[in-house]
Order: C-alpha cells, then structure tokens, then sequence
C-alpha cells in the first residue's frame, strides 16, 4: 500500500512495530548503519530497498539517472551503461540527464522496476552520509543542519 502513495494514519492505539516497518520504503530494514562518516547508499536488486555501502573507491558498480523532467513531471529512470565509484556518477550522466536517488515510494517502485530488469545485483543511488546522522544529496554536499 505504502509503495502506491498511500499513507497511512498511525494512532498510539492502532500501529504495531511491523506496520511502522512496512511503512518504510527506502531503506532495508536495519539501514542506515552509522559506523563511519562517510557512506554512501545503494539500492539492492532483490528488494528494491537500499544499504549503506562504504564508498571505497575501488566499488563500481551502475547508477541510478532521470532525464530532467519538467518540475511537476514522474522522472523517467534509466541505469548508466558504464560502471562507476559513487564519486563518478554523476560526471557520467550524458547531457540532460541527472545522478538520482528516488524520493517517493512510487519513484522506488520504478527504479527498483528498471534494476529488476536489467538484473544488475545493485545501482549507486544519489545519497551519501557526510557526517554522522546526516544523509544528502549529491557528492559530499554541507549538511543543512
């Protein structure tokens, strides 16, 4: 339901633990790990779920791209063809496309749609920890608090 748009309504007297945990679409179930500063985030091909994933430099694996859609449109997502470091991705994009990372439930769906059809076990999403507790996008961008 979650992964459709709906949101549900939690009271103190209705929620469980595992409605609060299928309410999560993004992160697999214990992410993000905190354990160093810098961390980057992936999506994983069997649940369309991320993980943190320590950016090591020597990682390279697909990243998620939109071709810029107009403000109000639904990115169209497409996977990059040539693997890279989370630091490359984005220098990688081809004109008028842009390194991403969904940002609602139905945007996940149709990544993790477009992962799944390519088969690839997993693709750098546009989201990094570049202090602890402090997630963003884009390449070591300031955290906003």
């Amino acid at each position: 339901i979650i992964e459709c748009g709906f949101a549900p309504l939690f009271t103190p007297e209705n929620y469980t633990v595992d409605m609060l945990n299928a309410s999560v679409w993004s992160w697999e179930p214990g992410q993000p790990q905190y354990e160093t500063d810098l961390n980057c985030a992936a999506m994983n091909l069997a649940s369309g779920k991320w993980f943190r994933k320590v950016p090591d430099f020597t990682t390279y694996i697909h990243h998620a791209q939109t071709i810029n859609p107009a403000p109000s449109a639904f990115p169209q997502w497409t996977i990059a063809t040539q693997i890279s470091t989370f630091d490359q991705a984005a220098s990688l994009c081809p004109a008028s496309y842009d390194f991403a990372v969904p940002r609602t439930p139905q945007e996940n769906v149709a990544l993790a749609a477009v992962l799944r059809q390519q088969n690839f076990p997993a693709l750098w999403v546009n989201l990094n920890q570049v202090e602890a507790e402090c997630w963003v996008v884009g390449w070591l961008s300031p955290c906003p608090y």
